[in-house]
């Protein structure tokens, strides 16, 4: 098996001044016999947070799926990265993600 990973720069989804409260992540995979494991950081700390696993192997063609915010998790911040792993022997590719969020109140 062999561990790969991919982690995205890291996002300002709203202003700089402004946070967000994260709401979801909808993905769009490739098929495959891995399991993709999503984590994220929120603010530039070096804490990771889980957004679960989802077998890649549900369905022939694209994958579509949803990879909510866990309640017992932080969902809010001005920034945020992502990082997507899998460990096997099989190909794998994310080809989209799209985040939802919500802007929070404006600074006074």
């Amino acid at each position: 098996a062999i561990a790969s990973y991919y982690r995205t720069p890291t996002m300002s989804p709203n202003k700089l001044d402004l946070n967000s409260n994260f709401d979801y992540i909808y993905m769009t995979t490739d098929p495959s016999d891995s399991t993709l494991t999503s984590t994220y950081q929120i603010n530039g700390i070096a804490t990771n947070y889980s957004l679960g696993s989802f077998q890649m192997n549900a369905a022939t063609g694209f994958q579509n799926f949803k990879l909510p915010f866990s309640a017992s998790e932080v969902q809010a911040g001005k920034n945020i990265s992502f990082k997507w792993s899998v460990s096997g022997t099989s190909f794998w590719r994310i080809s989209n993600g799209t985040l939802y969020h919500q802007p929070l109140a404006l600074p006074e």
